[in-house]
């Protein structure tokens, strides 16, 4: 029997709630093998990232202390990890999409709406292990 592929995601939100979603919905995937890890600190998850070393970032964009931004640009500036952003905030027209227009300018690889990831999280994890 040949063991499947290893990926290591780290996720990144304040919001318990939005954790919880992220881990139900990475709970489900059953095609990859995800070692994943859980930070409601973004503090934490950045003094921790370079030594975790994930295959993927998870990340919200406001967050208290080290924001989405400071954490996309620090690790972008260290590794080449993909970043996948994340944000429900609405900013000028009623969506996030500015706002993860701003990520994605900043060093994001991909983007999602919170609103979206129910649908659309694991067939975007797949493409980028693929």
């Amino acid at each position: 029997m040949i063991d499947k592929p290893q990926f290591k995601i780290m996720v990144v939100d304040d919001a318990r709630l939005s954790l919880a979603i992220v881990k139900h919905l990475l709970d489900k995937e059953k095609t990859l093998a995800l070692e994943c890890f859980y930070f409601i600190d973004s503090k934490e998850a950045k003094a921790i990232f370079l030594a975790l070393q994930p295959d993927l970032l998870i990340t919200d964009i406001f967050m208290p202390d080290v924001d989405g931004f400071e954490l996309i640009s620090y690790v972008k500036n260290q590794t080449s990890t993909p970043i996948l952003a994340i944000s429900s905030e609405k900013f000028g027209v009623g969506s996030s999409v500015p706002i993860l227009q701003m990520a994605k300018s900043r060093g994001a690889d991909h983007t999602l709406a919170k609103s979206d990831l129910s649908n659309e999280l694991l067939p975007l994890i797949a493409r980028i292990f693929d």
